[in-house]
């Protein structure tokens, strides 16, 4: 039986009073699909000025770790602050990147992020 599988055990109650000391009249055991483990999402910290960096960054993360990486630019929220998004990211995400640059370090908003982020 492969591993990835999941037993789950349904009761049918039939409808006849259970017999004393036994709660359920009828029992079934059924297969059922194993929900895959949810990806572990960074959030990555970032001036926009060095977009391409990013990106850069991003992909090889993904790639070689197999991490989906949130990036702000990327969210495709219609109408949601900004603010809320990034927000919103950094409760859900596992864990914050900061790419270090000389724009970064001068970025308000990424000083906004980390401070966020600390706060967590």
């Amino acid at each position: 039986m492969p591993d990835h599988l999941l037993y789950d055990h349904l009761v049918i109650n039939s409808g006849a009073s259970p017999v004393l000391g036994s709660p359920f009249a009828v029992g079934d055991l059924r297969l059922r699909q194993a929900v895959p483990a949810p990806r572990l999402e960074v959030f990555l910290s970032h001036s926009t000025a060095d977009l391409d960096h990013v990106i850069l960054v991003s992909r090889q993360i993904e790639a070689s770790l197999g991490i989906d990486v949130y990036l702000a630019e990327h969210d495709p929220k219609p109408g949601t602050s900004i603010a809320q998004k990034v927000d919103e990211a950094l409760k859900r995400s596992g864990a914050v990147v900061v790419l270090i640059t000389t724009t970064s370090v001068n970025s308000a908003y990424v000083q906004q992020e980390i401070g966020l982020a600390s706060l967590r």
